[in-house]
């Protein structure tokens, strides 16, 4: 009960703030990833960011596209950063022609979970990455990443089951259900 405290600085300053440290807290990182491509290398966390390319992938394109546009001095690195987490993840993604088409891995490396859970896909996190791809197609205006993401959107609905939703995990390499536990489909259905 009672009032609550003015907060010391509203939601955009703060997401700036936020963003800007995780820019300058990863920076020798983030440079090794924007110049090189491969994501494997240490962080500061001391986990490689390639553990997990469908979540962490999508996260450092919507927020390379959020940081651009909050701080347009820093706008080529940020985009570069973006750029590089999309092709990476499009990359490493499952082929057109494939049952899981335009999905992004759950697990790459050789983590204990990774090895655990090699060749599943949480079908949670293709959405992730379809969100991500249509942010930065607005942002950079190229088709491809609109592409990207109608593709995952076709798998999605490929995929559906008969009672509208889909296996929280399925094999990449059939698109069948590697669990019998159901996706809660809210970010999907969002995409």
């Amino acid at each position: 009960p009672g009032t609550y405290p003015k907060p010391p600085r509203g939601y955009g300053e703060a997401a700036e703030k936020f963003l800007t440290w995780i820019f300058d807290g990863n920076a020798t990182a983030f440079r090794h990833f924007r110049e090189t491509g491969d994501p494997h290398g240490k962080w500061p966390v001391g986990v490689p960011i390639s553990c997990y390319p469908a979540k962490i992938h999508s996260a450092l394109i919507r927020a390379g596209v959020d940081f651009a546009a909050r701080c347009p001095s820093r706008r080529e690195e940020a985009m570069g950063l973006a750029r590089v987490a999309a092709e990476y993840l499009q990359k490493v993604s499952c082929g057109p022609d494939e049952p899981c088409a335009g999905f992004p891995p759950t697990y790459e490396g050789d983590s204990a979970v990774c090895t655990r859970y090699a060749g599943q896909i949480m079908m949670i996190y293709p959405a992730d990455a379809g969100k991500a791809y249509l942010d930065f197609a607005k942002a950079t205006g190229e088709r491809r990443w609109a592409d990207a993401a109608r593709l995952i959107g076709e798998t999605y609905l490929r995929l559906q089951e008969k009672d509208g939703t889909w296996p929280l995990k399925v094999w990449a390499k059939t698109g069948k259900a590697s669990v019998p536990n159901r996706l809660q489909p809210l970010a999907v259905v969002d995409f």
